[in-house]
């Protein structure tokens, strides 16, 4: 079974400086991206972002960004944000304390920015508050499993529809595995919640 909405234990034993969403009183959703950028599907996702002049955060990996620079260095110029998302996404659930926080300082020598999401929404057990110092640290209100080929893109698209409220901030992917459901459901949500009177804005850096 999948929940797009992460189960409310999980907001309720995380410290108040994990970010779920960003409730403001305005209307608008936070579209982001993990695990890019990819040659083929980061421009794509690019080019609906412009077509309905929505804006968006992505989530990269340090070695894909070593690898596609002028990919990121597009997503810059397109007037979106950028957030760590670890070099090779480690999961600190299954290494050192020591060995996880150098990938996300890996990371952050390839380009810099103080937004973090962990991989696989698994934050790390020790030293969680003195990454918050750095970073703000934004996990999701709804999780689209584009990257399963189980879950069908009508089913994305009608979960988020059912359950997406002002503040949301959305998961997608922009990578291989994801590319036919990110890129099915994508233009359809946006286009449905544009006219619902949304706003697709990108997430705010942390201030230091």
């Amino acid at each position: 079974m999948y929940f797009f909405s992460p189960p409310a234990v999980l907001k309720w034993i995380a410290p108040d400086y994990v970010h779920w969403s960003v409730e403001d009183g305005t209307r608008k959703i936070y579209l982001t991206f993990d695990d890019g950028p990819d040659q083929k599907v980061t421009p794509q996702v690019l080019n609906i972002l412009e077509s309905f002049e929505a804006r968006a955060t992505f989530f990269c990996l340090g070695n894909k960004a070593e690898q596609n620079p002028g990919i990121l260095e597009n997503i810059i110029l397109k007037g979106h944000a950028t957030g760590n998302h670890t070099y090779s996404h480690a999961n600190a659930w299954r290494m050192s304390r020591a060995g996880f926080y150098s990938d996300v300082a890996k990371c952050n020598e390839v380009f810099r920015s103080s937004l973090f999401r962990p991989p696989y929404g698994n934050l790390p057990f020790a030293g969680l508050k003195e990454l918050a110092k750095e970073y703000k640290i934004i996990m999701w209100s709804l999780m689209s499993y584009d990257f399963d080929q189980r879950v069908d893109p009508d089913r994305i698209v009608s979960g988020f529809i059912r359950q997406t409220k002002p503040g949301s901030v959305w998961v997608f992917h922009d990578s291989a595995k994801a590319r036919e459901s990110c890129l099915n459901a994508l233009p359809r949500l946006i286009e449905h919640f544009m006219k619902q009177g949304f706003i697709f804005e990108k997430l705010e850096a942390k201030k230091l």
